[in-house]
């Protein structure tokens, strides 16, 4: 049985997790709140006791929220970026820790954005070897991007490492 919380360090921040399954080996789901500034790992033992025999169910307390809230943090960093940036670590980490080549992200509200630009972040990141994308269209079998005015619409993220799926415009950096 896994039931674990564990603060780490993540771009500089301490940040808190909650690691809960009963296999190890089952497919890693990272849950990422809404908010900003809406953690729900206070009260996710009242939801996700039906995944955790199915899957490793992550909560995060993203920086400056819940467990992870310090007013040490600056102001500055609680942004989409950062937490954007953080989550990419986090998913790394939790790939090594439960020895896993991919990630599942759910996101809630805000949490959503997080998820999609983490998958667009890394998608772009790996596969083109550019963190940002200018004008223009990129598309292949597994992701289809549109970028125009400083803002990127995707389809579809299905990928080594990350997985999310969700229509909508994020940033482009």
């Amino acid at each position: 049985m896994i039931d674990e919380l564990k603060a780490l360090d993540l771009n500089g921040a301490r940040q808190w997790i909650l690691c809960r399954g009963s296999d190890r080996s089952m497919p890693v789901v990272l849950f990422v709140h809404g908010g900003p500034g809406n953690p729900s790992m206070w009260y996710s033992r009242a939801f996700d006791n039906d995944f955790i025999n199915d899957f490793v169910v992550v909560h995060w307390d993203q920086r400056g929220a819940g467990k992870s809230y310090s007013k040490e943090t600056p102001r500055e960093t609680i942004n989409l970026n950062q937490i954007v940036d953080d989550g990419l670590e986090l998913t790394a980490r939790l790939k090594q820790k439960f020895e896993t080549d991919k990630v599942i992200l759910v996101g809630h509200s805000w949490g959503t954005m997080v998820a999609a630009n983490s998958s667009c972040s890394l998608f772009v990141t790996k596969d083109k070897s550019v963190r940002s994308v200018e004008e223009g269209r990129f598309s292949d079998d597994r992701l289809r991007l549109g970028v125009q005015g400083g803002n990127l619409s995707w389809e579809l993220v299905a990928q080594e490492g990350l997985a999310a799926a969700t229509t909508s415009t994020f940033r482009t950096n």
